[in-house]
């Protein structure tokens, strides 16, 4: 998995958060964990110092509301953001490959901390009969039991992908529209 945020694509991640409104840094590390569906998220040490560069560079303006910085996109910002539309549709595609990536990678882990799990339980269960090479819990060989722990696991990563699933597709595609001026075309 490569990193999405390479050398200045989380700055223009930020305007692009921007452009559909204003936002604090919470709420921008908040936009980006949930585009990341909770696998990552930003320190402030991480976004604030892009956010003083983003104002100093005149992209972003700031006003204070109940003791915090409220963000904005400036024309200037928007500018840049229409200048660089398809490397913003790429980093979104990008980012959408990373977030399959990063479940891939939990649902790895989940299922190894599951199989660690279980066979801790089984070790704990009262009624655990050694045969031989048979183990058996009640009437059931523990093969069974595991083929049975596995379908159970097959259908709650069904269910995480079709979550996964559906919470990408809420995200419009982004699309040229989006990052015209205000005032529409030839403004």
């Amino acid at each position: 998995m490569s990193a999405v945020f390479s050398h200045g694509r989380l700055r223009l991640y930020l305007l692009r958060l921007l452009a559909d409104g204003p936002k604090h840094g919470y709420e921008l590390i908040r936009s980006l964990e949930n585009r990341f569906h909770g696998l990552y998220a930003p320190s402030a040490g991480t976004i604030y110092p892009r956010l003083a560069r983003l104002e100093a560079d005149g992209l972003v303006t700031h006003t204070a509301s109940g003791g915090r910085k409220v963000y904005s996109i400036t024309d200037a910002g928007r500018a840049e953001l229409a200048a660089r539309a398809s490397e913003v549709a790429q980093l979104e595609a990008e980012i959408s490959s990373s977030v399959a990536d990063l479940a891939e990678l939990a649902e790895q882990v989940v299922r190894g901390a599951l199989g660690h799990a279980v066979r801790r339980a089984l070790g704990q269960l009262p009624g655990l009969a050694v045969v031989g090479d048979e183990h058996r819990v009640g009437g059931l060989d523990l093969d069974d039991l595991g083929l049975l722990g596995q379908r159970v696991l097959d259908q709650l990563v069904e269910r995480l992908g079709d979550e996964v699933g559906r919470a990408l597709d809420f995200d419009p595609p982004l699309g040229q529209a989006q990052f015209e001026p205000e005032g529409g075309e030839g403004a």
